[in-house]
């Protein structure tokens, strides 16, 4: 646990600027992305569940980042040859739960396996806290960025989000561009938990 509140630590350098505020929820800015970078998770479409283990993490904070993921398992959901990859920690360091206030980083890689180059246009989240309560998300792109995604080539990016509650859900969708044809479709992001020790919640 150390060594995670260590990590979340020095992440927490790189939240920097404006949250997004509402009455439930705010968005912290990006941590990091990158083009055509591996992923590596242990398992898929589960919850995390071990709470201690984790690995020695490094003082630079984008190695601490990948070390703190490669052994969280990871949520996968494969739309027309793109799979999208969703792996989420919760930060100890950043909750301050006697205010109410419990935050995650999540990490996702979208993979391209088709034979058509595609652009990620559009973003639509569904957040739900523990009581039930539901925001909906649309926006232009992720990160700030409409990724280019070639045939065999992939995109990730790091982000994060807060709940008032001690646990919660997302999913969302992509909104895609086939450059080739210019057809456009839709993706799905598989469903993930929002899991802290202070409440363990399903997926239902």
């Amino acid at each position: 646990m150390a060594e995670r509140a260590q990590a979340a630590s020095l992440l927490r350098v790189f939240m920097i600027g404006a949250k997004h505020s509402c009455s439930l929820f705010w968005h912290c800015l990006p941590l990091f992305c990158a083009q055509d970078t591996p992923f590596h998770a242990s398992g898929a479409g589960e919850p995390m569940s071990d709470w201690s283990a984790s690995p020695p993490m490094s003082h630079d904070p984008e190695d601490a980042l990948n070390e703190l993921f490669s052994s969280v398992p990871a949520y996968e959901a494969v739309t027309e040859d793109v799979r999208v990859c969703v792996q989420v920690f919760w930060l100890p360091d950043q909750s301050e739960p006697d205010e109410h206030m419990y935050c995650w980083v999540y990490r996702i890689r979208i993979e391209n396996a088709g034979s058509a180059t595609v652009q990620l246009t559009e973003r639509t989240w569904h957040i739900t806290d523990a009581s039930g309560r539901t925001e909906y998300v649309h926006g232009e792109g992720v990160v700030g960025e409409q990724p280019v995604i070639r045939p065999q080539n992939g995109f990730d990016y790091t982000s994060g989000v807060s709940l008032t509650t001690a646990g919660g859900f997302m999913r969302g969708s992509y909104h895609m561009r086939d450059l080739n044809s210019g057809r456009r479709f839709e993706i799905a992001i598989p469903a993930f938990s929002l899991d802290s020790p202070f409440q363990i919640r399903q997926i239902h």
